[in-house]
């Protein structure tokens, strides 16, 4: 499994946590934690510094690592090992450091922390409001699934996309979320097809595929296609 360290775009606060537990027989606890099942994890190596993401499975009620995302052509999910409270955020960008292992009856990865450290999201390529830019002219064509009166939002899955897209930006059958007053038609309504470019945009939840995670929806600002 190919690992890849990210350079550090951010600072990181010094509210860390060190640790290092044993991984053998141990369950998962009332909050989520991921601490594995009983059987045998293989190590595979180990990381260090690598920034990233911390998340919540609501299907497995787990808490993960997500890594490398967005800056590397790999990602790789890693369910955690000894995560403290203080780092049980959703979407929380951390540096992390510690050992990898495979459980190969769950064919899941593990990541037993070492260190951990809470970042700021002051990134070159994030907004102050962690959303990442989008710097093309072409644009998109999507179908509206979602257009309720009372939201001020839409919903659109997306059915046709610019090329040369980045690995993570959203693309062709990707769900994104618009304000209605980005798209200015006060009337849409759910089947109608939209064009508009996106400006920035934000993950809103993850998915998983095997050992990778992806991203299944998206919130974006956008501007309409002339």
């Amino acid at each position: 499994m190919g690992i890849f360290s990210l350079l550090m775009l951010t600072s990181c606060s010094s509210d860390d946590e060190t640790t290092g537990v044993s991984i053998n027989n141990e369950t998962s606890d009332k909050n989520g934690e991921t601490k594995g099942k009983k059987g045998e994890k293989t190590p595979t190596g180990s990381i260090d510094g690598v920034i990233g993401h911390i998340s919540y499975n609501n299907d497995l009620q787990a808490w993960h690592f997500f890594s490398t995302w967005p800056y590397t052509y790999l990602t790789h999910d890693y369910y955690t090992i000894n995560l403290g409270d203080d780092f049980k955020i959703d979407w929380l960008l951390v540096t992390i450091s510690g050992n990898i292992f495979i459980d190969k009856v769950e064919q899941r990865s593990y990541i037993e922390i070492t260190k951990i450290e809470k970042c700021s999201s002051d990134m070159e390529i994030m907004d102050k409001d962690g959303f990442f830019s989008m710097d093309i002219e072409e644009c998109y064509s999507g179908c509206v699934a979602d257009a309720k009166d009372d939201k001020d939002s839409i919903k659109v899955q997306i059915t046709e996309a610019p090329e040369n897209l980045s690995l993570y930006d959203p693309r062709k059958g990707a769900s994104i979320y618009i304000l209605k007053s980005d798209i200015q038609n006060p009337n849409i309504v759910e089947g109608d097809v939209v064009d508009f470019r996106i400006i920035r945009y934000k993950a809103l939840s993850l998915g998983q595929m095997g050992g990778d995670a992806y991203i299944r929806e998206y919130f974006c600002n956008v501007k309409p296609c002339k």
